[in-house]
């Protein structure tokens, strides 16, 4: 692979971890916007809406929060092999096949320049994904129909720690 590509492809790598480090900041904001214990409103005498009603607000939310995280984190990683693909073809665009998994088959179209770990699985985010798109727009529901037991701020730990292992352990040939 040319060295330009290679700088390239490393550059598109951390782009992509410093989303991932955005997305988990925001996940740290509505942990912890969604904690139990009372707090004083930031701007106190100016409130549009009372504390208790933001806390309700976030409460209600929150699933559909993981949710939505969920698919920026498939997001993410679809796109920095997307534009991975580009780079090694020449700015050729990646053309979908339906049905098929677009992170799966671009890993098969970019196994000539790229090296992916076998042991860190994308399958769970793609299977996440997909049920929260076309089914329920909710992280709880698709946790119950893929019979997963953690709770949703432990998945989403765990899909957080996947997708930063997933980029950092591609290894560019």
């Amino acid at each position: 692979m040319k060295k330009k590509n290679v700088k390239k492809i490393r550059k598109l790598k951390c782009e992509a971890l410093y989303e991932v480090n955005l997305i988990s900041m925001e996940y740290e904001q509505i942990i912890e916007k969604t904690k139990k214990e009372e707090k004083s409103s930031i701007f106190e005498g100016l409130e549009w809406i009372s504390d208790e009603d933001l806390k309700d607000l976030y409460i209600k939310r929150k699933d559909r929060k993981y949710a939505a995280l969920t698919i920026e984190l498939y997001a993410l990683v679809e796109q920095l092999l997307k534009d991975i693909y580009s780079e090694c073809n020449d700015g050729k665009e990646y053309k979908k096949e339906d049905n098929v998994n677009t992170i799966l088959d671009l890993q098969e179209k970019l196994k000539d320049y790229i090296e992916f770990d076998k042991n860190t699985n994308t399958k769970l985010l793609a299977d996440l994904r997909n049920y929260i798109i076309h089914d329920t727009f909710s992280l709880k529901h698709a946790r119950k129909k893929w019979g997963i037991k953690k709770k949703n701020k432990e998945l989403f730990h765990s899909l957080l720690d996947t997708v930063k292992k997933y980029i950092n352990n591609m290894i560019v040939k």
